[in-house]
């Protein structure tokens, strides 16, 4: 399954440059400059995501997949 979104900050910024990778996989993705995302050949059922870079800390969110789109908002 395919999995794509936006990273956006609190005040619902696009956050370019960040690292989307699926934790227990070398996969990752690098969103462009709006903050786009996708990843490819993810299995199904519920993952977990780090989303980390520049000054970023890296953080986790759990998505279940298959889904059209995932949005992620890191606040602070």
């Amino acid at each position: 399954a395919h999995i794509g979104g936006v990273v956006r900050d609190g005040q619902e910024r696009p956050l370019a440059g960040v690292e989307v990778t699926p934790v227990g996989s070398a996969r990752t993705a690098v969103t462009d400059a709006e903050g786009r995302y996708r990843l490819h050949s993810l299995p199904e059922g519920r993952r977990r995501l780090r989303v980390s870079g520049g000054s970023l800390r890296a953080r986790e969110v759990e998505i279940t997949v298959p889904a059209e789109s995932y949005d992620i908002v890191i606040d602070g």
